[in-house]
């Protein structure tokens, strides 16, 4: 694993060649927050197979197959973390 910086400076260089060069990659990551800030358009895969594809945001906001749904249930939120912890201390 790459620690945080390290791993902020290799986003922004795929960032930079594909705003500079047009450079297109396929970038495969479990990580949705990284997903959300790198990509216009994801691909849900599950067993091998794609289930869902559509841009960011439609995907991660409202995911409609079980396993994207699966997917973003699972995934860390800070903000709801955030919110339930908020919450349980009243």
């Amino acid at each position: 694993a790459l620690d945080v910086s390290i791993r902020a400076q290799i986003l922004d260089l795929f960032a930079e060649l594909n705003q500079k060069l047009g450079i297109a990659y396929l970038f495969i990551t479990h990580d949705l927050t990284v997903a959300r800030a790198m990509s216009d358009e994801v691909l849900v895969m599950h067993e091998g197979k794609i289930v869902e594809r559509g841009r960011t945001a439609d995907v991660l906001d409202s995911p409609r197959s079980e396993a994207a749904q699966a997917l973003v249930a699972a995934a860390p939120d800070l903000h709801r973390a955030i919110a339930r912890r908020m919450q349980e201390q009243g």
